[in-house]
């Protein structure tokens, strides 16, 4: 297989283990708001993005967990807000 390939799967299997840990991060402690959440996922995002980078990453993998995955729901709106388990 070439590097293309490759490069989608690794891709691929990241973005797995970042949506398994947000589960196991809620299924262990209950709702969290986004920002704690950016907190424990910024460690594992490459350290050569930007912070706003890496805050777009976590806002698009919890929108995709929420409206394609149908695994996590937001509760509230704004500041306050959390998430968690459906």
């Amino acid at each position: 297989m070439g590097t293309g390939a490759a490069y989608t799967r690794s891709r691929g299997l990241e973005k797995k283990k970042l949506k398994e840990f947000v589960l196991q991060h809620l299924r262990e402690l209950g709702p969290a708001p986004r920002a704690k959440l950016e907190e424990l996922l910024f460690e594992m995002l490459p350290a050569d993005l930007t912070r706003e980078k890496k805050q777009n990453k976590v806002k698009n993998l919890l929108t995709e967990m929420r409206a394609h995955d149908n695994t996590l729901k937001r509760i509230g709106k704004g500041p306050k807000s959390k998430w968690t388990l459906t």
